[in-house]
């Protein structure tokens, strides 16, 4: 892509990474693909060997023994602190199959939801390499009616001064301001239809209102 003062110069390839980037439908739709994709790995854990640990502390005071008749007493010593650590592994032998169902039915449906955006991505390139190529079509008609206008304009003061000297019909002179009014009201059409098709396009890629594209102006071999 290049930029002058007036429009963008783009290509249709880059056009079609701009909607990849911008769009917002096919932003939604790679976050409900990404979260398809994590559901198949959340049902895919559930066969994996699962680990349970615990770790617990205890507090025991000094220990005291007596005789028979709780006349004497004796103090034992007791470790003030203690600590146990358990690992528990524990996996599923058995789930009548509800565990590779529900990855199965998740695999479907990330699958569906690959599908949707790929055909999603594929409509919209279509639609812009529609717009572009109506771009291309004005553009073209614009530099042809330009010309257009300025050799009619170079007549038609060619006409009129045959009139004042006398060598020619004001019946000419008329024709040749018809023709240059139809060329100015065919101009202002296709400008009109550009600027239509220009904001549908900037729509389609998010970007800024007002932002003018420029089709380069060769024939390219894109692929969709």
């Amino acid at each position: 892509m290049s930029q002058n003062v007036d429009s963008l110069l783009v290509s249709l390839n880059y056009l079609f990474e701009l909607a990849d980037q911008n769009n917002r439908e096919l932003k939604i739709l790679e976050y409900n693909r990404k979260k398809a994709l994590e559901a198949v790995n959340e049902e895919k854990k559930k066969l994996l060997p699962s680990l349970d640990a615990s770790l617990s502390f205890s507090y025991n005071g000094d220990g005291t023994v007596m005789d028979r008749n709780f006349s004497h007493q004796v103090n034992a010593p007791i470790p003030d602190f203690g600590n146990n650590f358990i690992v528990e592994a524990s996996q599923v032998i058995y789930a009548g199959g509800a565990i590779k169902n529900a990855i199965e039915t998740a695999k479907l449906n990330q699958a569906y939801t690959d599908l949707d955006k790929e055909q999603h991505r594929q409509n919209i390139r279509f639609t812009i390499a529609g717009y572009y190529l109506e771009l291309l079509k004005l553009n073209n008609q614009i530099v042809i009616l330009e010309k257009n206008i300025i050799q009619t304009n170079t007549l038609l003061e060619q006409m009129k001064a045959r009139y004042e000297q006398g060598t020619m019909l004001a019946n000419n002179v008329t024709r040749y301001e018809l023709q240059l009014q139809s060329l100015d009201l065919t101009l202002f059409q296709v400008k009109n239809r550009i600027t239509i098709t220009n904001n549908e396009l900037v729509k389609i890629l998010q970007l800024p209102i007002g932002t003018k594209l420029k089709p380069e102006n060769r024939i390219i071999e894109e692929v969709l």
